[in-house]
């Protein structure tokens, strides 16, 4: 078989008419894009579908997607977000980026999807300067010499559990010559290698053919890390710090304004002063490859006091392991009541646990009056 079999196509077809219904919007993104001069090179309507269900089965809140090309794909992509979710989109060539945010706009979709003009390796440091909550599914579909490079980004704005898929890797079966002299085909070999290797994920590639030709693509998941849960030491002010600047600024970004989250989290924090608060409590670390993942203080009133994860530990249980440590040694100090101030990004966790709404109060910082719950529960044994 050779790159443009007709029977890819025609099966294809067969496929997309039975399993993929027509759709204005979607058709439409095809058309405008092929109105505009774009080349036909947008994913397929079953390729389309299945990075569709891929991002509902993990349940992808937040998506990165690098190269938007006419918002096909990235149409597909925010449909699959649940209300409230967020997906950023990198394209460099501004015609791309004009047709896609108006197909966006005709599907009713600007409103989650914002796309970013700019070459993908100086936008993906601003976006990483940005301490923005990391993603949950990232896909990868720009400059095929850069792969490896907008992996690494990928990484670093990911966390345990994301999923990132990569593009166009098998390159008309080429991707297994070593002779061949294509620059792409180096490159995805490169790629390949390096996933080989890179002990953060785990990864597999996937031949395809149909519509669009043969190629074939990666996915790989960024793997959970171990995660040690130790008594703070004095060598850990400094990254606990960092925890609690971060946590603040990137989880309850949603719920406060800028100058609130400054007052309540500044960039320049007194570690006299957090030596003298954590000399007066319990200070529980969750530490994960010589990294503070996160930290729970309590004291032996039943008073929690603080509890934070770094925004790329969200979501993975890790501040439900520290709560309960402190539970049960609160239950051997025969401790019958906890109770917590929680604001508006932590409450839906600690109803989690069991917490129920005491009060709604106003904490001040710093000239701001930041909203906040006391919450508390009765604790027993499990």
């Amino acid at each position: 078989m050779n790159a443009t079999d007709p029977r890819w196509t025609i099966v294809d077809r067969y496929l997309a008419e039975r399993l993929v219904p027509s759709d204005d919007a979607l058709d439409g993104a095809l058309q405008a894009s092929k109105d505009a001069g774009l080349p036909a090179i947008q994913v397929t309507a079953t390729e389309g579908k299945l990075i569709h269900l891929l991002a509902r089965m993990i349940g992808a809140r937040r998506v990165l997607e690098i190269g938007t090309f006419g918002g096909y794909r990235t149409i597909w992509l925010a449909r699959a977000l649940p209300p409230k979710g967020r997906l950023i989109t990198l394209e460099s060539e501004p015609i791309h980026a004009k047709v896609a945010g108006e197909n966006l706009a005709r599907a009713g979709l600007q409103a989650a999807v914002e796309v970013r003009l700019g070459p993908a390796l100086e936008t993906l440091p601003l976006l990483a300067a940005e301490t923005v909550e990391p993603f949950d599914l990232i896909f990868l579909d720009a400059d095929k010499p850069d792969t490896v490079l907008y992996f690494e980004w990928a990484l670093k704005l990911s966390r345990p559990g994301t999923l990132i898929i990569a593009d166009n890797v098998v390159r008309n079966e080429e991707v297994a010559d070593p002779q061949s002299n294509d620059p792409s085909v180096q490159r995805s070999r490169q790629f390949i290698d390096f996933l080989a290797t890179e002990k953060r994920v785990s990864a597999t590639a996937i031949q395809t053919v149909g519509s669009n030709g043969y190629d074939g693509f990666v996915i790989a998941l960024v793997n959970t890390s171990i995660v040690n849960l130790r008594p703070f030491l004095p060598s850990d002010l400094e990254q606990v710090m960092r925890v609690y600047h971060d946590a603040i600024h990137t989880l309850a970004a949603p719920f406060y304004t800028p100058e609130e989250l400054c007052a309540w989290a500044p960039q320049h924090m007194d570690a006299d002063r957090w030596r003298q608060r954590l000399a007066t409590v319990q200070t529980i670390v969750a530490e994960s490859g010589g990294i503070i993942a996160g930290f729970l203080t309590y004291d032996f009133t039943g008073h929690i006091d603080m509890l934070f994860t770094l925004p790329q530990f969200a979501r993975q249980g890790l501040a439900t392991r520290l709560f309960l440590n402190a539970e049960v040694e609160l239950l051997k100090a025969a401790i019958s009541t906890v109770f917590t101030e929680a604001s508006l990004a932590a409450r839906p966790f600690f109803e989690r646990q069991g917490f129920q709404v005491d009060a709604e109060e106003y904490s001040e910082c710093r000239g701001h009056k930041l909203r906040r719950f006391r919450m508390s529960k009765k604790v027993s044994s499990r």
